[in-house]
């Protein structure tokens, strides 16, 4: 094989390496974002299931104090006490559903990452492809003033072509 076989070569194998680090990037982007909606969830709920025992903990202070202050147990100080208890229940599920909201985006946030990566690689496969088939398909049939690699450089397949062919010096 010859060395302008090899060079080409060389860009694919870059080629695919780099293509293979984006797509990695994307999918541990996506599984980061994955462990971040579980504990954005984990979160929510031990925040809700902390409502909870303060529900409990206050509609027991409230009727102790009810109690010591000699207040019956209906009207007015049942409403309070039913309100209190509407209001954390509110509390804890608006507390679960911002938890689901935020996993949610978390969640997106990760798809969009892994397609990203795909995408990304995907990409560079093939521009990498066509400048590695640009570089070695793309000098046949030409004059060795107008055979140029990448960058500009002058490979060494062509210098040999050149010496071998109907060109014998540049």
């Amino acid at each position: 094989m010859d060395p302008f076989t090899w060079v080409v070569l060389a860009m694919l194998a870059g080629t695919t390496a780099t293509a293979y680090g984006q797509y990695q990037a994307g999918q541990s982007q996506k599984k980061l974002a994955e462990y971040n909606a579980a504990l954005a969830k984990r979160e929510a709920d031990i925040e809700a299931d902390r409502f909870k025992r303060e529900k409990v903990t206050l509609a027991s202070r409230m009727r102790a104090g009810y109690g010591a202050a000699g207040v019956q147990m209906s009207g007015t100080p049942l409403e309070v006490m039913d309100q209190t208890a509407k209001d954390i229940e509110s509390d804890i599920a608006l507390t679960r559903w911002k938890g689901d909201v935020e996993a949610g985006l978390y969640r997106y946030k990760g798809r969009v990452a892994g397609r990203s990566g795909t995408w990304k690689a995907g990409t560079t496969l093939l521009t990498g492809g066509t400048k590695a088939g640009a570089a070695y398909f793309g000098t046949k049939g030409k004059t060795p003033q107008t055979r140029l690699a990448p960058g500009g450089l002058r490979s060494y397949r062509l210098f040999q072509e050149s010496q071998t062919g109907p060109y014998k010096k540049w």
